[in-house]
């Protein structure tokens, strides 16, 4: 996690925040190396002054359904449903409404998506032996594929911008909690996002 989050990134952040990057990045970088845990994801959101920055990692079965290449035609819908609600970040993690935010960047990746491209360009002329090659590997794709969304708002007045609300929970019910590690100019602070406590404070 983080990636996106570099030094260069949050440059005009306070100085405390911009040293304390490389710890949170540390203790993500373990996280993402823990056990897979279906219903439980976890977001790294960094605020710099009119910017607004997610970065999360959310197994593909809460977004989804299953954790493998799709295989029939109702599989591939429900993933390109999903990636193109995933897409809409705005309606997913809202902002107080007074800070005027809008979505400049997205980014969605998944193990999922690269096994549907490799379907699509390689169907006819490998069918048998792309078949074989799924049901190989089909049990370990299921135990760990996950989603990597990266988002970034840039917003009016970001002094406004005071909470932003994980709406993520209502869309996807699959998502029972998010571990969330913030990063402000105020310093870093970590909470437990469910759907009854969905609203992270930012100021």
């Amino acid at each position: 996690m983080w990636k996106k989050f570099g030094v260069v990134a949050l440059a005009s952040m306070a100085l405390p925040v911009v040293i304390a990057l490389p710890v949170v990045a540390a203790e993500s970088g373990h996280r993402q190396h823990d056990a897979h845990v279906h219903g439980v994801g976890r977001a790294d959101v960094a605020l710099d002054g009119n910017r607004l920055m997610l970065e999360l990692s959310i197994p593909a079965h809460d977004l989804v359904g299953f954790e493998h290449a799709p295989a029939t035609e109702q599989e591939h819908k429900t993933l390109e449903a999903a990636v193109a609600r995933l897409r809409d970040g705005l309606s997913l993690f809202v902002p107080n409404p007074e800070a005027q935010c809008s979505q400049t960047q997205v980014d969605v990746k998944s193990a999922l998506l690269e096994a549907d491209q490799h379907d699509e360009d390689h169907h006819e002329a490998h069918q048998d032996d792309h078949h074989d090659h799924d049901a190989d590997h089909g049990e370990d794709e299921e135990t760990h594929a996950d989603f990597t969304l990266f988002y970034r708002f840039e917003c009016r007045d970001g002094k406004q911008l005071k909470q932003l609300r994980f709406e993520i929970f209502q869309d996807f019910s699959g998502v029972s909690r998010l571990s969330v590690q913030f990063i402000g100019p105020a310093g870093q602070q970590g909470m437990k996002a469910t759907p009854q406590q969905a609203v992270l404070n930012l100021q």
